[in-house]
This record gives structure tokens, C-alpha cells and sequence, in this order.
């Protein structure tokens, strides 16, 4: 498969989802494809995988938003702690 877009983002992805795949591959022995042809899973299976993926990434997308509210909060503890220090006169730092 020859991949023709110029976007490093599109790319990136790309190599991150060949990785993915053979990460899976190691770990169940075989690929999507082998199990729909051999029809050991079902439409109805492959959207409970979906459905359970999605769940994971709104569960990793809260934390997420947590993990920034931290970091804003501590930044803004640090900005408010340098504006109280002592300056000398015609100081920028």
C-alpha cells in the first residue's frame, strides 16, 4: 500500500496503527481479517468492541482533563508565587 499524503500528522498516525496491528498480531496470533473469514466473531461483536473502546477513551479523555486542571493550577500557584518576589529597580527577570 503506497501512502501518498504529504501530512506528517496523517503519517504518523499510520505508523502508529501498523505498530498497533502487529502488537495485536503477536498478542492473539492472527489478524482481523483471519478471524471475519473464519467467521469467529460477529458484526454484533465487532460493535461491542467498538462500544468498549469508545467507553476506554472517554474514561482516558476525563483523566486527561484532570491531569490539565492540575498542571494549570500549579502553573498559576507558580506565576502568582514570581509576581510576589522582590525585584530590583529596571529588573525583567
Amino acid at each position: 500500500m503506497e501512502i501518498k499524503t504529504k501530512d506528517a500528522i496523517v503519517k504518523k498516525v499510520l505508523k502508529k496503527m501498523d505498530k498497533r496491528s502487529i502488537i495485536g498480531q503477536r498478542k492473539y496470533g492472527d489478524t482481523m481479517e483471519s478471524e471475519i473469514k473464519r467467521k469467529e466473531k460477529s458484526l454484533y461483536h465487532f460493535m461491542e468492541d467498538v462500544q468498549e473502546e469508545l467507553m476506554d477513551a472517554l474514561l482516558y479523555l476525563e483523566s486527561a482533563k484532570y491531569c490539565l486542571r492540575d498542571e494549570i493550577q500549579y502553573m498559576a500557584k507558580m506565576m502568582d508565587k514570581d509576581k510576589r518576589k522582590p525585584r530590583k529597580p529596571g529588573s525583567w527577570t
